[in-house]
């Protein structure tokens, strides 16, 4: 069993370990930061480099972004406003006093000044809701669509309705918003859309056979056959927008083609190479291997261990580093033999090398 590993007086960054702190779990450490704070930081934190003070590091690199970004805008205009000076900061940054061309005074932040969301004091927006109100209180002579307004007829819920002549000949009324937003651009004429019969067509796997009775969204249905054979009722929309390709064995192939690339998930030599990843991990060792080329290795030593010739299939094999990983070793698949649970016990922590003149001298 290796060493437990001791951190007591190393140095990390700014933190500088102390002794060991009590963890259910995980190993922990108690530790001295340079700014004189004491807090506790994991193993794996401390030699990945992820914990290298108590805080005060983040605090400075903050700050130091901060008056980086920090701008003068005194002097500058936005818009309509001249910006004046800067009195102060909020939670959305710096606050700078402004003054509108229409002589009005306030206070805007530094991201709605730069990003132009506010203009003015308030005076650009009220005269361009004026203006666009009068240009659309007569609509008169103005086309919207197929649309052109003839005259006002009257007033609704407080909306002017106008008569209005469609291209086609028809005459309708509407009123001043569903104009104004598009909502209305023809008597109707335009949404009247003449049925088309998809009997015969194909819609990738999917053959239409026979044309049936409408859902009720008014839609028609089609019953199909899939090219694995396969039957089924598909509406008109799903079948012109692609989003019924078949009866659904295309999906479930596509599915099985993301989720089942090897075969191997669930079994003992996946699981087994998982777990070798996350100790080489552990250890900052680089490299990587397969289950396929663990069958690889274990047909090129003909299914026997290397040092003692059992047959493993009969005893089950572990899957050794050649060059330890507490040794720096790499987690390459050159650097793996299978041996024989009994070998891999005696071997331990030695390198293949040492095991050799080792098992010679016996």
């Amino acid at each position: 069993m290796p060493k437990k590993l001791d951190l007591t007086g190393q140095r990390f960054g700014r933190l500088l370990v102390l002794t060991e702190a009590p963890s259910l779990k995980r190993t922990a450490w108690y530790c001295l930061c340079d700014c004189g704070n004491k807090c506790i930081a994991l193993t794996t934190l401390l030699r990945q480099g992820k914990k290298l003070s108590c805080g005060c590091l983040f605090k400075e690199f903050v700050k130091k972004h901060n008056e980086q970004q920090r701008v003068n805008l005194s002097g500058k205009k936005f818009g309509r406003l001249l910006v004046v000076k800067r009195i102060g900061s909020s939670n959305s940054g710096q606050v700078w006093e402004c003054i509108c061309d229409c002589g009005n005074t306030v206070q805007v932040t530094t991201g709605r000044l730069k990003q132009g969301n506010t203009k003015s004091c308030g005076c650009f927006k009220r005269e361009s809701q004026k203006e666009k109100y009068i240009s659309s209180f007569d609509l008169t002579g103005k086309t919207f669509g197929h649309l052109t307004v003839i005259g006002r007829v009257g007033t609704i819920n407080q909306q002017n309705i106008w008569r209005c002549k469609c291209k086609c000949g028809n005459l309708t009324e509407a009123s001043t918003g569903s104009l104004n937003s598009g909502h209305r651009t023809s008597c109707g004429c335009l949404n009247i859309a003449k049925p088309i019969d998809l009997t015969g067509k194909r819609f990738f796997r999917l053959v239409v056979l026979e044309r049936l009775q409408k859902d009720k969204f008014g839609s028609f249905m089609y019953l199909c056959r899939c090219d694995c054979g396969n039957e089924s009722i598909v509406n008109t929309t799903q079948l012109t927008s692609g989003k019924t390709k078949s009866c659904g064995c295309y999906k479930r192939e596509q599915t099985s083609k993301t989720f089942r690339k090897h075969g191997k998930s669930g079994t003992k030599e996946y699981s087994a190479m998982i777990s070798s990843k996350r100790r080489a991990i552990q250890h900052k060792a680089n490299g990587s291997y397969t289950v396929q080329e663990i069958e690889n290795l274990y047909s090129k030593q003909e299914g026997l261990c290397v040092y003692c010739k059992t047959p493993l299939k009969v005893s089950g094999f572990h899957r050794d580093h050649k060059t330890p990983l507490i040794r720096g070793g790499n987690n390459s698949i050159d650097n793996i033999q299978l041996l024989c649970p009994n070998c891999n016990r005696k071997k331990h922590i030695s390198t293949h090398e040492e095991y050799l003149k080792k098992a010679t001298n016996i």
